[in-house]
């Protein structure tokens, strides 16, 4: 997956679970509390993670996750940007 010239690897991008998982619902990205992940959340992810990451919905409780196989770069997102890593 290619996003504006940044190349996401394979193994990364929608619908990739990792072990840690970081529900984003309960944060409001702009002005017009808009939900979902939002693309400046996916460049920080590619340009920042060396380790497979992506973002998935759970069908259930129709929450937005982001998810990390690395538990250091699940943490970093948290301070960046908020949430509780689960």
């Amino acid at each position: 997956m290619v996003i504006d010239n940044m190349p996401i690897a394979p193994d990364c991008g929608y619908d990739k679970r990792f072990k840690y998982n970081i529900p984003i619902n309960n944060i409001r990205w702009s002005l017009d509390q808009s939900l979902g992940i939002p693309y400046f959340v996916v460049i920080w992810c590619a340009e920042n993670c060396k380790h497979p990451w992506g973002w998935w919905f759970d069908k259930k409780t129709k929450e937005a996750r982001m998810s990390f196989e690395n538990r250091n770069e699940s943490i970093f997102y948290c301070f960046k940007w908020g949430g509780t890593n689960k």
